[in-house]
């Protein structure tokens, strides 16, 4: 998808040449999902905005759809998807890292994911964006400073957080590459995955030559069952 800057010089009223179609925001009233159906909708990126969560947004955006349903409920997200027929989903919704149970984290990122992508398949959705963490790759002791998508996995006995194992275990990346298999083949590579993060640039100090952060990060690599 092609994009070209305003004269205005604001990054947030870049326009695109070539529109994603009908994309579907889930979780779109969170705090991500929120921010990207703001950044779509502002540089008219789609043809039709669609966005799911359990609860209405406290900002509602003009021109989005906003529907609500569970996204562990396989019928309730089948009819859903048959009656908009998005062409893109973009997967944002996620409880929160801290204050839930790892019953409802499991649910919501591991069974709620195999729920959409299930769904998605079947429905014919033709680009599955999936956001994961960076948290993956932080051993929750050292700043991510000047990290990159090269960083390994920090997992099994390294990883603290339980909420970080089902963003990245590997019954999330199986239930994802399934549906990465499928549409690569029909779609030519529409399948793509998200590490979100805030991120802070320190002011000095010069930027490492690709280093791992921690040693941890150099030697974990491995998901345990989530």
């Amino acid at each position: 998808m092609a994009t070209k800057a305003s004269t205005t010089g604001d990054a947030r009223s870049t326009t695109v040449s070539k529109t994603l179609g009908h994309a579907l925001v889930v979780g779109g009233t969170g705090f991500v999902g929120s921010y990207m159906c703001r950044i779509l909708h502002d540089r008219s990126a789609t043809t039709q905005l669609s966005a799911i969560d359990l609860r209405p947004p406290t900002e509602p955006i003009d021109g989005v759809d906003y529907h609500f349903g569970d996204i562990t409920d396989e019928i309730a997200m089948r009819e859903l998807f048959e009656r908009i027929r998005p062409n893109v989903v973009i997967h944002t919704a996620s409880p929160h890292a801290h204050g839930v149970s790892k019953e409802v984290m499991r649910k919501v990122n591991v069974d709620g994911t195999a729920t959409l992508v299930k769904v998605a398949q079947e429905t014919g959705v033709r680009a599955f964006v999936y956001t994961s963490s960076a948290s993956v790759i932080s051993d929750n002791e050292t700043d991510l400073i000047y990290a990159t998508e090269d960083y390994p996995l920090i997992m099994g006995e390294q990883q603290t957080e339980y909420y970080t194992t089902t963003k990245v275990g590997h019954c999330v990346w199986m239930i994802v590459g399934t549906l990465r298999l499928t549409i690569d083949r029909q779609w030519q590579k529409s399948t793509s995955f998200l590490k979100t993060a805030h991120h802070r640039i320190p002011n000095s100090s010069p930027a490492p030559s690709g280093h791992p952060v921690s040693s941890a990060q150099a030697t974990s690599n491995s998901c345990p069952p989530c």
